[in-house]
């Protein structure tokens, strides 16, 4: 028994991949560019943020080591 995979689709595929190269690149670029703006501008949330912040404030101002 002999499988018979047909791969014009798969090159095909490729094929208007690599011809649309600047596009699939720009739109990666912009899909990056908004997970990084929609993370900035966010609130920051977290359950533990309180503890962060002030290890951190001891560190700085007392020299207690976290």
């Amino acid at each position: 028994m002999s499988v018979n995979f047909d791969t014009s689709s798969e090159v095909n595929w490729i094929t208007q991949l690599e011809s649309r190269k600047s596009l699939v690149i720009g739109g990666v670029l912009l899909v990056s560019l908004g997970a990084l703006l929609v993370t900035a501008l966010r609130n920051p949330v977290s359950l533990d943020a309180f503890w962060h912040l002030q290890m951190g404030r001891d560190w700085i101002e007392n020299g207690l080591s976290p």
